[in-house]
Parts: C-alpha cells; sequence; structure tokens
C-alpha cells in the first residue's frame, strides 16, 4: 500500500518585481515567484517537488525537485523562480520519503500577474521649460541642459540606449546623444545611500547634456530656441512616455551685458579652510556689496561654477533691513561633485536665525530653514545636513552645498510678502520643474 505524506500547509507565495536582463532576446517584463511551506517532520523525509502549470484544466509539470539536506534551511523550505513571463501561474508541492514514496499534492497556490508598468519620471528640468521664452528669463549660451529621473525600479546607465536625448539647436540638424557619448553625457547618481547603489540599477539621477563640451559644434548659437526630447527606460523595459522641452538662448546683446556687470572675483587662497577633500579650487568676490560670497569646487568639474551678472533677477525691496546685491550663479548646470557656496550677510554678525530661500526662475521658495533643514522648495537642489554657519566670518556667511546652479536667497525664516513686488513669495513651495536664477539679496 501508497504510503501517503503530508505535506503542511498552507504554502505562502510572495511576488517581487524581477530584474529584466538586457541580454534576453525578447523584451518582456518577468517577474519572480518565493514559494515557502511548513517543514514536513516524518523522520524518514527526502525531499520535496514543486509543480507547475499555467491553466487550470492541464496537468502539473513537475519543475523542481531537492533533496532535504540541499535546503539551506530544511526546517524553512522555499522556493525561488526569478525568470516567469506574464502568466497566471498554478503550484502544488509533494514531499516523498527516503523510499522515494510521495505525498498527494499539498493545495493549490495560484500567483496572478498584476503588473503595473512604471516608467521613468521627470523631476525636474534645467533650464526650465519654456525659458526666455514664456518669460524673461536670460539662458546663457554655455548652459547644460539638465533632467532629473526617478523610477522605483531603477534605470541601467550601463545600457547606452537606457537614456537619449534629440536635440534641435536651431542651426544644425537635429542630433542625437546618448550615455555612451560620455564626452558630453554626464550622470549623476542620487540617493545612493551608504553603500553606494549599482549602476545597473539607478532609481534617482540627474541626466546632464554639456552642450559646452561639444568639439564641433561648439556653444549654443545666441537668439536660437532649442528644442530637446528625451526618452528613458527602466530595467522593465518600461519607456516613458517621450519628454519635450523648449528654452531660448540670450540674444548677444543681453550676453554682453551679463558680462560686462560680472562681479570682481579672484581665486580663493590655497590655504582656504574650506578647500578640503575634493574641494581644491574655489573664486571669491574681493569687492563690492558681495565681497565675502565663495564658492568653492572640485577641479575636475566639466563645466566650471561662476558668479553670474550683478542685479540679474529681481531684488528684495521695501526693507528695513540691510539688503546686499543679488548672487547669481552661473551657468545652469548640474555638478558631479556638489559644489560649496558661501553666502554673505552684509553688515551682520550672527546668520543663525536667517533661512535659505531659493529663486526658481518663478519665485521664492524656503530651500533650508534656520536649523538648516531642507524645505521642499530646496529638494533635489541642497544637499541635506549641509549647512553650517560661519559667524566668525567677516560679513558672516551661510555655507551650503548644492547640487546645481541656478540660485536662491538668504533671508528671514519666513520673509513677509511685502518684500517682494515683483513676484510671490512662498514659503512651502516645491520649486517643481523649473530651473532656478540666482542668490537674491541678503537681509
Amino acid at each position: 500500500m501508497k504510503r501517503v505524506l503530508t505535506v503542511s500547509l498552507p504554502l505562502i507565495i510572495i511576488l517581487f518585481a524581477a530584474v529584466f536582463f538586457s541580454f534576453f532576446i525578447t523584451p518582456t517584463h518577468a517577474m519572480s515567484i518565493r514559494l515557502s511551506w511548513t517543514a514536513n517532520t516524518e523522520p524518514d523525509l527526502a525531499g520535496y517537488r514543486i509543480y507547475r502549470k499555467i491553466h487550470p484544466d492541464v496537468d502539473y509539470m513537475p519543475i523542481y525537485d531537492k533533496c532535504l539536506a540541499d535546503f539551506e534551511d530544511p526546517n524553512n523550505p522555499t522556493y525561488y523562480d526569478p525568470n516567469l513571463d506574464n502568466n497566471t501561474y498554478y503550484f502544488v508541492v509533494t514531499a516523498y520519503d527516503t523510499s522515494g514514496l510521495e505525498s498527494d499534492y499539498s493545495n493549490e497556490v495560484i500567483s496572478v500577474d498584476n503588473f503595473v508598468p512604471t516608467p521613468p519620471e521627470v523631476k525636474k528640468i534645467i533650464p526650465h521649460h519654456k525659458a526666455g521664452i514664456s518669460d524673461n528669463f536670460r539662458v546663457p549660451n554655455n548652459t547644460s541642459f539638465s533632467i532629473l529621473l526617478e523610477d522605483s525600479d531603477g534605470i541601467d546607465i550601463t545600457d547606452a540606449d537606457s537614456i537619449r536625448f534629440t536635440i534641435n539647436d536651431g542651426n544644425n540638424p537635429s542630433y542625437e546623444r546618448d550615455l555612451s557619448d560620455a564626452n558630453v553625457v554626464r550622470v549623476v547618481k542620487l540617493d545612493s545611500g551608504e553603500s553606494g547603489e549599482s549602476d545597473t540599477q539607478v532609481t534617482k539621477l540627474w541626466v546632464v547634456y554639456d552642450r559646452s563640451e561639444e568639439a564641433d559644434l561648439g556653444l549654443f548659437l545666441y537668439d536660437q530656441n532649442i528644442n530637446i526630447k528625451i526618452d528613458a527606460k527602466d530595467i522593465r523595459q518600461d519607456w516613458m512616455e517621450q519628454a519635450v522641452y523648449d528654452f531660448k538662448i540670450e540674444s548677444e546683446h543681453e550676453h554682453d551685458s551679463a558680462q560686462a556687470n560680472l562681479p570682481d572675483t579672484g581665486e580663493v587662497a590655497g590655504d582656504d579652510p574650506a578647500l578640503t577633500g575634493p574641494y581644491d579650487e574655489g573664486i571669491q568676490v574681493i569687492g563690492d556689496d558681495l565681497y565675502g560670497a565663495k564658492i568653492i569646487y572640485n577641479s575636475a568639474e566639466v563645466v566650471k561654477p561662476n558668479f553670474g551678472s550683478i542685479n540679474a533677477l529681481p531684488s528684495l525691496t521695501n526693507s528695513d533691513e540691510a539688503v546686499s546685491a543679488c548672487m547669481a550663479l552661473q551657468p545652469p548646470t548640474v555638478f558631479s561633485t556638489p559644489v560649496k557656496i558661501f553666502i554673505p550677510y552684509s553688515g551682520q554678525k550672527d546668520v543663525s536665525e536667517l533661512g535659505v530661500y531659493l529663486y526658481n526662475g518663478t519665485n521664492y521658495v524656503m530651500a533650508c530653514n534656520v536649523d538648516g533643514q531642507v524645505q521642499p522648495g530646496g529638494e533635489d537642489w541642497m544637499v541635506p545636513g549641509s549647512r553650517v554657519n560661519h559667524n566668525e566670518d567677516d560679513p558672516a556667511t551661510i555655507e551650503i552645498k548644492v547640487y546645481y546652479f541656478f540660485g536662491g536667497v538668504l533671508a528671514q525664516e519666513v520673509l513677509p510678502k511685502n518684500l517682494l513686488p515683483t513676484s510671490q513669495i512662498d514659503n512651502n513651495a516645491d520649486s517643481g520643474g523649473a530651473g532656478g536664477g540666482c542668490f537674491i539679496n541678503s537681509l
């Protein structure tokens, strides 16, 4: 008489999103399944068999046979199937003993594919869409184009085709650039964690196209409308809907006017305490109302940071407090290593009660509060925990690190709206898809 073994039930099934490997011939959304069950306790138990089918009216097929000793933990047996197509699968388990006798099937476990595509999402772009077209924002001819992407499954940046730019510069035929064009396309990973994030599964990243590094094309031409299309996919081969952005490059007159109004600057002294670690180069303002302002950066940066023209953007007025000139930061780009900036508070000795405001091309948003906590308006622009108050400086300065240039404003934690005649101040706004402008005034 056949001996009957009983597989203790129920089985537990857990669905995971599986990584799609680029060497698959046919693109597909793969999924993985993990089965676990309560171990049998018969003394002569030898192992388990897994059976599977993809239709309720067909017979089960054995897919896995494993001796008890080969399980990593025989007291908690599991089975993992990492490469399943998008189907409904039916599983059962049997147990068998040392004599080869096999139990009846366990209860059936059904896995249903609930896959929902989650393609990459655009979080920010620099310059902002329609910059210089629907507003008076000046986009310099040495601007980069940067896009912040986020994807829960991750993007494989070792796959050159994962991200692609199509550029129409108003002068040359449209051309494409992808991740294989490392001389002009850069990736800056965010949220990499303490142990770092694998290049094959990056969940948040800036992708930067540096037109200034195009040896044959050179800088964007003055007064040209630029159109850039972006295609991106994640590791599951989910392509986002093509994103399309436009902006207009400054005129030659605007460029010359801005160059004529740059602050007087010089190199930071080699013994400056801000030059530590990867930060080995810097510039500082040596006169005028911006005296004490500094930019500290890694000399390996492809695009060098600099100060923009004085009074490039609307300044804060109608204030009884001291107001300094605009601290503009150029060019619009994302840096491979966050840049340190020192914002002076002219004529004052204590900056500890001031917040930092960012002008994002539309309005003023709080980037960080007096405690240095990054606010919604400063997310992905300011490095969390980077604020340092330098009341010992003359003038006193606030030091922060930023991922990209445009800029912000140093002001009171809650800036009264009556201080700004030209634009609304928003203490809680997210900076959204806009770019930015400069540091406007210190109070």
